[in-house]
């Protein structure tokens, strides 16, 4: 069997979408994704009453923050303030995506309010 310039072509196309449905199906895959900017791990104290929560969330349909539903922009950026309660405080972030799948960042901090406060 001789190949021709026909059936270098047409195997050519198939591997290029093969190649192309792979690259799209792969963030399906993955599922849903939290990347948390602010606040830092090394804030577990802090003086504020006002908490600045930043990241991004990748493959999702809905996210939660203490299972309230929160918007992102279209690259999937958040950005939310929370009121912290004076003392202990648990704060979790919860994403799921089309499919069901779900992913929850969840962290705890301590708000100690300054003197003048």
């Amino acid at each position: 069997m001789r190949l021709t310039p026909k059936m270098i072509g047409i195997v050519v196309f198939f591997a290029v979408i093969t190649v192309y449905a792979f690259y799209q199906t792969h963030a399906l895959a993955e599922g849903p994704e939290i990347i948390l900017e602010e606040p830092t791990v090394s804030s577990l104290v802090t003086t504020n009453p006002v908490l600045v929560i930043k990241g991004q969330a990748k493959q999702i349909s809905r996210l939660y923050l203490n299972n309230w539903q929160i918007f992102t922009n279209q690259d999937g950026h958040f950005n939310e303030k929370l009121l912290l309660a004076r003392g202990y405080n648990k704060v979790s972030l919860r994403a799921e995506d089309k499919f069901g799948r779900e992913i929850a960042s969840d962290f705890e901090l301590v708000y100690k309010p300054s003197k003048k406060n």
